[in-house]
């Protein structure tokens, strides 16, 4: 397959996603206090100068004089003294170095002169590059920095800015063409409120399931990867019967095979595999999760809605295996939903004595059961209450009953598909109020509840997400009737499922209550409760934090995870020699590799060279040896195995594997030869120091690897954990590692880390989730000059921009050459900083004015506008859906793009709706 180039602005070439092979050459300037770009400037600004003169070089920072008047000279001053803030800039870099055009100016300028001289399409040899300019004062350099200014420039132009050369210059590969698909949720649930930790559960169509901190901005804590073909379809959370103080809860979750299976995020697997007896599970629920954390004789129990009709209940046992503990008898069709709580307080030792549970059956019925406790001539077990009939409609197919949820008076609440939300009388079975939840009458598949039980929530086919009310206990209302308050449509296909999640606001504060819908458009909509009626809901897009994407700087190649699948990408070899700002018809893609493994991969890696790549499964690590001519993998043996799921790979150097396990330990593997045959020999094992059996239960894996420029003396692990997370460093001595250091724990989690500097000038920046910039001396074992001032009020410009926000860094990236260059990396801006300078007063924003901008209030100040002396942080917003970002040379980064729109266009056909006036 001939190579292409993959590193235009909009590189979209043999997408099946995209609407079109088209590609954009831009030059950026970012963050500039003078610099004078026109992404802001409207039309109008650039007529007087377009239509003087067609074929005129337009020059925002050197306007000159025209021979048509004094006027476009007046038109151009203004334009220069307007734009005094940061701005992206489109640079010519082969008819005229000094010169910069306006995107817009020079649109405008084609369409009203028709002519094509000095516009983008003549240009010949133009790539995307960031000029990423930070506010130096040792820099500024005057009139005197730019020739052509100098000659040109008036005495009576003193008001005209000068444009700084930039401080940050790389070419910039934009690949949006990776077709990169997430997977649609199929089911949440959260940790109850008076759970310790407050964590968020996920499943999708993949088959994993992810771990979210609802505290920490949803961050994803670990990811058990999933098996292809068996979606994870009902989750429920329990604790193990050996409870202690610091003991974290555990998730169950069932799937449509029968099996049930524990949810373990430690070692990142499905553990302690169970058949159900009774078929598929439709539905799971504990009584842990149903009093809100309050259960403690029968936390550990967990009961699942079984396809014959049955309800099995099990129980977790200390070797955490889940047993069968009691089974209500079928109903004679499948059970389709639950509800079970404890009603009542008895003085019984039996575990279940005083619940009730409430089964909807796929006859359109809904069963009740009550725990009956024994006496002398009767033993205890389950009694057949009240049989509740959904309408149907006079259809022939039963009406199906999707969710239920049972509060503490006895108040039913059910959904069905027929679209209706109803509130029953539990005790007496007799239904009371009945509204719908859309006028397409279509399936409601999920509700949830509030944790004072006055706010009911559901959604479903029609992704309307309803909320009803009721006054509270205290309330004089008579007979506190249920109200319909408010809804939203934020989702634009089904919403599969509804869950309540908490987020801990201080020791002292109560629990911040917010509401979690997601379904098949991928996305997670999180709603605050108390305010449901005012404030709007927030999206959080399905971009991985781990990124999938590896990049091998020497070969030029990258690569794409897809499942078990990967997609072997080749960069231009001299970006200059693109000739035009299209994208070429020949594909960049030079192989696809089907690895079958029992689960999708998780990770992967380069070595030095691109020769070998390295990708993990939950259970094995696979080597393979590229052949450079056509790309043809060969396997390579590893010897010695990895007891547990990898989370974590790297290259060190060409020959040197570093794997983190799942269980804490760190794996050394070196390439050996034996009469012509090649494998991985286990060299070293090691793990961190522990402190306790309590951090042993609420640590997780490690989620990524930095490795030192000095050929990897320092090795660093960023391990998250329920609360946060904890760097260790360790250090190779006599080729072996030992560990050397624990960073102390930070107000803010860390998110990402990388080394900077080499030999005893080596320091760790670490990012964290609210855009807090730290350095440390791993030699010293200290915090470095440049974090110990981050506290004072020179950084809270910088803090106030960028904490707000509601994503995080997901990546650290240092310049090859200038190492003092730091950029932070989330999936919808960037941050540059230079770390060789004092921490930044200054945080401007690029473009100026931009749609994802933060909104402040009038006459709040990001720290002060008039200082022109003071050291500036950029933060960049022109790329969006960031996957991976790394440079792959000196002087070229590559940014990996997946738009959103091409994602949407891949989603099947939502429900119709009928709007008004068409």
């Amino acid at each position: 397959v001939p190579i292409a180039s993959v590193q235009l602005v909009s590189d979209r070439g043999q997408s099946k996603m995209g609407r079109g092979s088209r590609q954009r050459s831009r030059s950026l300037s970012v963050g500039s206090a003078n610099s004078h770009s026109s992404e802001r400037k409207r039309g109008r600004r650039r007529r007087s100068a377009s239509d003087a003169g067609k074929n005129k070089n337009i020059d925002d920072t050197n306007p000159k004089e025209s021979s048509g008047g004094s006027t476009d000279h007046k038109q151009e001053s203004l334009d220069a003294k307007e734009d005094n803030a940061s701005q992206l800039s489109v640079q010519n870099e082969v008819e005229d170095k000094g010169s910069t055009l306006s995107p817009r100016a020079t649109t405008s300028r084609k369409k009203r002169s028709g002519s094509k001289s000095e516009s983008l399409n003549d240009t010949s040899s133009q790539v995307d590059k960031i000029d990423v300019e930070i506010d130096d004062a040792e820099k500024r350099t005057g009139v005197g920095s730019n020739s052509d200014i100098a000659e040109n420039q008036q005495p009576g132009d003193s008001d005209l800015a000068v444009k700084r050369p930039p401080t940050l210059d790389v070419v910039v590969h934009r690949v949006r063409n990776l077709d990169y698909l997430p997977s649609s949720i199929v089911c949440m649930r959260a940790t109850p409120i008076k759970s310790k930790y407050d964590c968020l559960a996920i499943s999708r169509g993949d088959g994993s399931v992810e771990l979210r901190a609802t505290s920490q901005k949803f961050r994803t804590l670990a990811i058990v990867a999933g098996r292809p073909g068996k979606e994870v379809n009902a989750l429920a959370w329990i604790m193990p019967p050996n409870e202690t103080e610091n003991i974290v809860p555990v998730l169950v979750g069932g799937s449509q095979d029968g099996s049930l299976f524990v949810v373990d995020f430690q070692s990142l697997s499905f553990k302690s595999m169970a058949s159900s007896g009774g078929g598929g599970i439709f539905a799971l629920e504990s009584l842990y999760q149903s009093s809100g954390g309050g259960e403690t004789s029968g936390a550990s129990l967990v009961a699942a809605a079984c396809e014959d009709g049955s309800v099995r209940i099990f129980q977790l046992t200390p070797d955490n295996a889940l047993s069968l503990s009691s089974t209500i008898p079928t109903t004679g069709a499948a059970v389709l939903s639950l509800a079970w709580r404890r009603m009542e307080q008895t003085a019984s030792p039996d575990t279940m004595s005083g619940t009730a549970v409430f089964a909807g059956v796929a006859d359109g019925t809904i069963r009740t059961f009550t725990y009956g406790r024994g006496d002398k001539n009767k033993r205890s077990g389950w009694k057949s209450g009240h049989r509740m009939t959904a309408e149907s409609l006079g259809r022939r197919i039963p009406t199906r009953i999707w969710s239920l949820k049972l509060l503490i008076d006895w108040t039913l609440v059910s959904s069905d598909s027929l679209g209706n939300i109803q509130f029953w009388d539990g005790k007496t079975g007799s239904l009371e109020q009945t509204f719908q939840q859309s006028e397409q009458k279509a399936d409601v598949l999920d509700i949830d509840v509030s944790s004072d039980e006055c706010s009911v929530f559901a959604s479903g086919v029609d992704s309307r997400v309803v909320n009803f009310e009721r006054p509270s206990k205290d309330s004089s209302d008579f007979g506190r009737r249920w109200v319909l308050s408010h809804a939203y449509r934020p989702h634009t296909h089904d919403v599969k499922s509804v869950a309540i999640c908490y987020a801990n606001n201080g020791d002292t504060e109560p629990k911040r209550e917010m509401l979690c819908t997601g379904g098949i458009d991928m996305k997670l909509c999180t709603y605050l409760t108390q305010k449901f009626n005012r404030k709007r809901p927030r999206t959080l897009y399905p971009w991985p934090d781990k990124s999938l994407v590896f990049l091998s700087k020497k070969s030029r190649i990258f690569a794409i995870l897809k499942n078990a699948r990967v997609d072997i990408h080749k960069l231009h070899e001299n970006p200059s020699e693109l000739m035009k700002p299209v994208a070429p018809k020949e594909s960049s893609l030079l192989g696809t590799f089907e690895i079958k493994t029992r689960s999708n991969l998780t990770c992967g890696a380069f070595n030095d060279d691109g020769k070998l790549m390295a990708v993990c499964d939950s259970a094995s690590v696979f080597v393979l040896r590229l052949n450079q001519q056509d790309f043809t993998p060969s396997r390579i043996p590893v010897a010695g195995k990895v007891r547990s799921a990898v989370s974590s790979i790297s290259f060190n150097g060409n020959s040197t594997i570093i794997v983190a396990a799942a269980d804490g330990e760190m794996h050394v593997f070196q390439l050996k030869q034996r009469e012509e045959k090649e494998r991985f020999v286990l060299m070293q094992s090691f793990s961190p120091e522990m402190d306790g059996a309590g951090r042993i239960a609420k640590r997780l894996p490690v989620s990524s690897i930095s490795l030192s420029l000095d050929s990897g003396k320092w090795l660093a692990g960023l391990n998250d954990e329920y609360d946060g997370s904890t760097v260790d460093i360790y250090v190779r001595e006599a080729n072996k590692y030992r560990h050397w250091w624990t960073l102390p724990k930070l107000a803010n989690t860390i998110t990402a880390i990388s080394f900077i500097g080499e030999g005893s000038d080596t320091k760790l920046v670490v990012g964290c989730t609210n855009y807090d910039i730290l350095v440390f001396d791993v030699g010293l074992r200290k915090t470095d000059s440049w974090g110990c001032t981050s506290g004072g009020e020179v950084r809270n410009a910088v803090e106030r921009e960028m904490a707000s926000r509601y994503d995080y860094p997901l990546q650290v990236c240092i310049h090859p050459s200038n190492k003092g260059k730091a950029i932070l990396r989330s999936t919808g801006v960037f941050l540059v900083v230079d770390l060789l300078q004092e921490p930044p007063s200054i945080c401007r924003t690029v473009p100026e004015k931009h749609v994802r901008r933060k909104k402040r209030k009038r006459g709040q100040s990001l720290g002060n506008a008039e200082d022109t002396e003071g050291v500036e942080a950029v933060q960049c917003l022109r790329y969006n859906s960031m996957l991976f970002m790394g440079y792959s040379g000196d002087h070229e980064l590559l940014i990996v793009e997946q738009p959103w729109l091409n994602v949407v266009a891949t989603l099947p056909e939502a429900i119709q709706r009928r709007i008004y006036g068409t």
